[in-house]
């Protein structure tokens, strides 16, 4: 998975809170319990986490969320498309025997991967 490079004197604090509220007002509790490991063990997280029943969460995990949640300054990391049969970023016609990967699944979004490109986008239930 490519990631975005962020600046060094980047602050997670507010991208943090804003994936708190997002994660409460979703009642996503396994992700909200997560967010709150992370956050207290941000500064010294390291290997021995490796333990946990799921993996420790890195800088890269928020940053995947945070732009699939749309939560700034990630809101336009992938393109928001309508649920059609084109990538929005080749254009490949993705026919139904080449159908886009679906990367995660929501209740209000999905996000999905182009078989052909690897470009990622966001489609969003009305």
């Amino acid at each position: 998975m490519y990631i975005r490079p962020v600046s060094d004197d980047f602050r997670w604090a507010a991208v943090i809170a804003e994936l708190e509220r997002v994660f409460r007002t979703r009642n996503m509790r396994d992700h909200l319990e997560l967010l709150l490991r992370f956050k207290e063990r941000y500064d010294r997280q390291s290997r021995k986490l490796s333990g946990m029943s799921r993996p420790p969460w890195t800088t890269e995990s928020l940053v995947e969320l945070a732009a699939v949640f749309q939560v700034e300054p990630f809101t336009d990391m992938y393109p928001v498309a309508p649920q059609d049969r084109r990538c929005p970023h080749c254009r490949a016609d993705l026919s139904p025997r080449e159908v886009a990967t679906v990367r995660a699944v929501f209740s209000d979004r999905t996000l999905h991967s182009c078989k052909h490109c690897t470009g990622r986008w966001l489609v969003l239930k009305v």
